[in-house]
């Protein structure tokens, strides 16, 4: 099928790139063809076999993407509008288009309290493995992720892609080269951290296999997905008792992107005890983080005022001047295997 379209409606995906391709710029096809290749996987994935696509397939398919800065889930909103709109102008198919997300409305991150991560923590040390065996592995990789993500600031995407060679446990280093971007860079374990993934790693039979997954799903041939530990976070979030509001349509709930948003906070404020004021931290945090622009590490610095009105009396000040642009592992490891 053309474009590599494969879900029911593939070949009109591919009609319709192809009638807006000349009054298109190259980038901006481009940009279109990958924000549909997502429909269409996603699509694919649910196996959707018809042609109408109504508004509950559609808000799943973008509920999939809350992990995604507000800018670029617009730009896959877009894409769809553009592509329901042309589907039904031509009588191919009734679809129901999404509304144009509101400019500038974003979420305020939950910040997890250690009172919080220990209930949670408390959870994934005893997921169950699951009686249909699609993920044998997920008792033991499901408390490696977690921490990982909540220690070194990692997006979900990248960190359950690793592989072995990716892994450097002598000098503490992982090596994102599927970050988001495709921006390689280098991410610093500590060595706490850097002894439970020994372990880890040795009970999964991984150690001296470079190409091997870190995370694999049923055997080596693919590693979990981004999606295999986003649909537990609800679960392990309400069994910890963590209260979630109601979240307005497209916006994000507490979800794991939150670890991502604590260990931000806790770098700055790590950093700000020890002398380094935030104008000069946010350029090294946002290479850390794989960040494009100085804006997006910014934004990790939106907390509660109720829970640190300190940290944000400080941040206001510093705004006014200029702001620029381990017996329990072998428990949990030593059934790894089992």
């Amino acid at each position: 099928m053309k474009e590599g379209f494969t879900c029911s409606i593939g070949g009109h995906i591919s009609d319709c790139l192809e009638y807006y391709k000349p009054v298109w710029a190259q980038n901006t096809y481009e940009q279109h063809r990958r924000n549909l290749l997502s429909l269409d996987s996603f699509l694919t994935e649910q196996g959707f076999s018809g042609k109408d696509i109504d508004e509950a397939i559609v808000t799943l398919w973008i509920r999939s993407l809350s992990h995604l800065a507000d800018s670029t889930l617009q730009s896959y909103i877009s894409s769809a509008r553009l592509l329901f709109g042309y589907l039904s102008a031509r009588g191919i198919s009734k679809c129901y288009i999404p509304p144009v997300r509101p400019a500038g409305r974003d979420y305020l991150p939950h910040y997890f309290t250690d009172s919080e991560l220990d209930d949670m923590y408390g959870i994934i040390d005893d997921y169950p493995a699951g009686c249909r065996n699609k993920l044998p592995y997920i008792k033991a990789e499901l408390p490696m992720i977690v921490r990982i993500l909540e220690s070194c600031g990692t997006r979900i995407s990248e960190t359950v892609s690793l592989q072995m060679k990716d892994v450097d446990l002598d000098l503490g280093v992982l090596t994102m080269l599927h970050a988001k971007g495709n921006r390689e860079r280098y991410v610093p374990v500590s060595d706490s951290l850097s002894q439970i993934m020994r372990k880890y790693c040795a009970a999964m039979g991984i150690t001296g296999r470079p190409d091997a997954f870190l995370f694999p799903k049923k055997d080596q041939s693919e590693h979990l997905d981004r999606h295999d530990i986003e649909n537990r976070f609800p679960y392990i979030r309400k069994w910890a008792g963590i209260e979630a509001g109601r979240a307005r349509k497209f916006e994000r709930n507490i979800c794991r992107h939150c670890f991502r948003h604590c260990f931000a906070i806790k770098s700055f404020k790590k950093l700000e005890a020890n002398g380094v004021h935030l104008d000069d931290a946010v350029p090294y945090l946002s290479i850390y983080l794989g960040h494009n622009k100085l804006k997006g590490t910014e934004k990790y610095l939106s907390f509660s005022a109720e829970m640190y009105p300190d940290e944000l009396e400080n941040f206001e000040n510093i705004m006014e001047a200029g702001l620029p642009d381990d017996a329990m592992w072998d428990d949990i490891y030593g059934e790894a295997m089992e």
